[in-house]
């Protein structure tokens, strides 16, 4: 499917405007959904919160970023951020809201839905109607199973491990526990931060807890494997070194 504002044609105006893909896909855009469900928390805000629920960038809706225009048509500098959103999430947000306007808005999708397949199956069986359907259904389900693969993060066990793995690692560049660089808070923390640090560089997450659960093995590989940088190095060899000496 094509991302862009440019692409999509009206297909429907009935309670709120539904688009034409490029590829044929029925979706609607961010602002006029929240407009049209009465929400009064601004789309900024909410928006982001609804994501919340489990929704993927890229997959069950896309960014835009579009001009803001005067009411004489001129181009303003500011840029606003819409929303191209497909209609299984269009739905969802519509039964959360718990509001008449929601549940009309969920009952007018679900009936385009029907209506456009019917269409689109115009002429054939309807054995070969129910096939194809069930096809496409399960085509989704997929897409939506491969997309909570990609975010879903590891899970308790799999942090603990990772923890684990870690404080062996870190413990050992330290010179084990009963190192001088182990008991200084100072030395030992930095090796630590210094570790977290670069596994969220690696694997571009903001919290080692939040690794990519796909990407559990490679991360303990990575962990495994991880030394702290020559000045890291450094520091622990001083700072064991210096204590021995003054012993």
């Amino acid at each position: 499917m094509n991302n862009n504002l440019e692409t999509i044609r009206i297909f429907s105006e009935d309670v709120i405007p539904v688009y034409d893909t490029d590829t044929g896909e029925k979706v609607v855009l961010g602002r006029e959904l929240h407009e049209k469900l009465k929400i009064k928390t601004p789309y900024h805000i909410w928006f982001p919160r609804m994501v919340e629920y489990g929704f993927v960038d890229g997959t069950d809706y896309f960014t835009e970023n579009k001009n803001v225009h005067r009411e004489d048509g001129r181009k303003m500098p500011q840029v606003q951020i819409d929303h191209i959103i497909k209609l299984d999430m269009a739905k969802h947000i519509a039964m959360i809201q718990r509001t008449p306007e929601g549940m009309e808005i969920r009952q007018k999708l679900i009936d385009l839905e029907k209506n456009a397949a019917v269409n689109q199956f115009a002429g054939l069986s309807k054995e070969l109607q129910a096939i194809l359907m069930i096809d496409q259904r399960t085509m989704k389900q997929e897409q939506r199973i491969s997309a909570l693969e990609n975010t879903m993060t590891i899970d308790y066990n799999q942090q603990r491990v990772l923890k684990r793995v870690v404080n062996t690692v870190v413990i050992n560049a330290l010179g084990g526990m009963d190192s001088p660089a182990y008991k200084s808070r100072s030395v030992s923390q930095k090796l630590f931060m210094e570790c977290n640090r670069d596994i969220q560089d690696w694997f571009n997450v903001n919290s080692r807890n939040n690794v990519p659960k796909k990407r559990f093995d490679e991360a303990v590989e990575y962990i495994k494997k991880w030394r702290p940088c020559a000045n890291s190095v450094m520091l622990v060899q001083v700072t064991n070194g210096q204590t021995q000496m003054s012993m």
